[in-house]
């Protein structure tokens, strides 16, 4: 399996349940993301179609998605960083730790999705690794915002 996947593996993931799946998140992301912030950094962002929807200047970045303008590297400094989705849990286990500090370089608070955490597997899209916030976030302050997303904090 290659890890760049096409928009219609993303979508083929959640069958006719895609535009509920885009507004679920742009629900739980509104929620979540604090009212001052203005400019976003989304790791891993897939197709882009959750951030079109929302009201912030995004820069999307996701190396092995659909688009391949979203594959450069960041540059820059953002309110906030967030990967939403199963982002964390697709990047190799040696990679977790990279996703991070992607994060928190190029913004003080990164959101990040705790989907599949706990659950390694494959779809037609792409593996998923297994992780523990406690281990990967060792040397980092961070909190559990609720049962799904953490936050992540830059050393100030």
């Amino acid at each position: 399996m290659t890890r760049y996947y096409t928009a219609d593996d993303y979508r083929a993931m959640f069958k006719d349940q895609y535009v509920a799946y885009l507004w679920d998140s742009y629900r739980r992301l509104q929620k979540l993301i604090p009212s001052n912030v203005k400019t976003i950094l989304s790791i891993g962002c897939g197709t882009g179609e959750i951030e079109e929807i929302m009201p912030y200047d995004f820069t999307l970045y996701d190396p092995y998605g659909p688009v391949v303008e979203y594959r450069r590297k960041p540059t820059g400094q953002y309110d906030y960083a967030i990967a939403h989705g199963c982002v964390l849990s697709a990047a190799k286990p040696d990679e977790k730790k990279d996703v991070v500090e992607l994060g928190l370089s190029h913004a003080p608070t990164f959101l990040i999705h705790t989907g599949y955490k706990n659950l390694s597997h494959s779809d037609e899209c792409m593996t998923y690794y297994e992780w523990n916030e406690s281990v990967l976030l060792t040397n980092h302050n961070w909190k559990k915002v609720n049962k799904s997303y953490i936050e992540v904090y830059r050393d100030s």
